[in-house]
């Protein structure tokens, strides 16, 4: 008896159906072929900035809606003048005993933006190709004065993550709204770049999302990112991203003085100035390193379309996917970038600095955490020597520092002549200004 033959053509139908609608990245693949001049990855936009510390207190806009509004009542009232009124909508209350002074120098805030591109004259390349998957690894020698602490943040031109930790693994959506338009023989339609038709009306797949996989992995020494696209994602273009760094600490001593003039801006007499001195953590270094370098690399996966680059949809592509590995040594940043901007007063030749003592103790060079700070005490000193008030003289403090340069009293030729005294940046004071 033979058997009917409608559920095996049934079945036969089904399977055709089912392999013509399914949603194929290509028609036919070889490879992978090892080809390292397919892609190139470069470093620029590098910014290195200081984690600076919270202000203290709070502002007007740290304050909930309800709260805002009572405040501002109460503003208004305190500064009926529009000047006062606005100005005091930026101040700080309620500061209490925070402290304004930070101790901490060696964090620092990293944007670095990776510029991947592809070979486009490279003579296996068509106009359909893309990179499918990359993967760039940038590390730092494992004797630096530095390491990763954190990941802030990850950005492509397809998405932007906040990231919060120090590692992660998401995937974007998205969307496939954009359309191109064309032209044959008279007729128009659209062809969009998700996956529409063509002129032929036989490539019908239609694709509603496509995604992005995004990997981070950061360590001490090295920071890594994954990037895999499907459907006609293609990751040329720019990544940026912001990592917190550390460097090893070392402590130096900062000076802060007070009561160097009057509520009348007159200067006051030596017995009236307090000095302080506070220990900071700054770089570690044994010397200036002018330019810290890492190892960047780059692991790439480069779909070439062998045949169906006339068209958008890439399930009827015969691809060859290449493989490829590109390694180069980059500048990170230099001197001018990592170390704290404090200040000093010396002589343009030489490294004794103007320093103080207290009760017979060894001297401490003098150093402060702006220039401002530094000014003020310079303008000090040469107000008094100069008119000779303490010109040859000892010069002694409130607190029973003595200030001295070279270990003798400061006389009028320190602030004149060829080489007097002035201020000056402190860790690049050997360097060429």
């Amino acid at each position: 008896m033979k058997r009917p033959l409608f559920p095996s053509i049934f079945i036969s139908l089904m399977i055709v159906i089912t392999a013509c609608t399914s949603l194929r990245r290509y028609r036919s693949a070889e490879g992978p072929v090892i080809n390292n001049d397919l892609a190139s990855v470069g470093l620029f936009g590098i910014k290195l900035s200081p984690s600076a510390p919270a202000l203290p207190g709070k502002s007007l806009w740290d304050l909930s809606a309800e709260s805002q509004s009572q405040f501002i009542r109460i503003l208004n009232n305190r500064f009926p003048g529009n000047s006062q009124f606005f100005n005091s909508l930026n101040m700080r209350y309620m500061t209490g005993e925070e402290k304004l002074f930070t101790d901490d120098y060696t964090g620092s805030d990293m944007r670095l933006v990776f510029s991947v591109v592809r070979n486009r004259e490279a003579k296996v390349a068509s106009p359909a190709d893309r990179l499918e998957y990359l993967k760039i690894t940038l590390t730092i020698p494992d004797d630096s004065v530095l390491k990763f602490t954190g990941w802030n943040n990850y950005s492509t031109e397809y998405g932007t993550i906040d990231i919060g930790n120090v590692s992660f693994t998401r995937s974007i959506d998205l969307s496939a709204a954009a359309s191109l338009s064309f032209k044959n023989g008279g007729a128009a339609g659209d062809i969009s770049s998700g996956g529409a038709a063509s002129s032929s009306r036989k490539e019908d797949q239609k694709v509603g999302f496509r995604y992005l996989k995004l990997n981070g992995m950061i360590s001490n020494r090295s920071i890594s990112l994954e990037e895999e696209g499907t459907r006609e994602i293609d990751l040329t273009g720019n990544i940026s991203t912001y990592i917190s760094l550390a460097f090893k600490r070392f402590p130096l001593t900062i000076a802060v003085f007070a009561g160097l003039k009057d509520s009348l801006g007159r200067s006051n007499e030596a017995s009236d100035i307090l000095a302080d001195y506070r220990i900071v953590a700054v770089p570690l270094m044994k010397s200036i390193i002018d330019t810290i370098y890492g190892d960047m690399e780059m692991e790439y996966i480069y779909r070439n379309v062998k045949k169906g680059s006339v068209t958008f949809p890439e399930w009827d592509d015969k691809v060859v996917f290449y493989k490829g590995k590109v390694r180069s040594k980059v500048p990170l940043f230099t001197s001018w970038d990592y170390l704290p901007s404090f200040y000093c007063i010396g002589r343009d030749e030489g490294s004794t600095l103007l320093s103080s003592s207290r009760s017979g103790n060894q001297g401490n060079d003098l150093v402060f955490r702006s220039y401002r700070e530094a000014q003020d005490l310079y303008d000090w000193l040469r107000d008094q020597v100069v008119t000779g008030k303490y010109s040859g003289k000892q010069i002694r403090l409130a607190t029973s520092d003595i200030i001295s340069y070279s270990g003798r009293v400061l006389s009028v030729s320190d602030f004149s002549g060829n080489n007097p005294l002035r201020v000056k940046e402190y860790f690049r004071r050997e360097q060429k200004q």
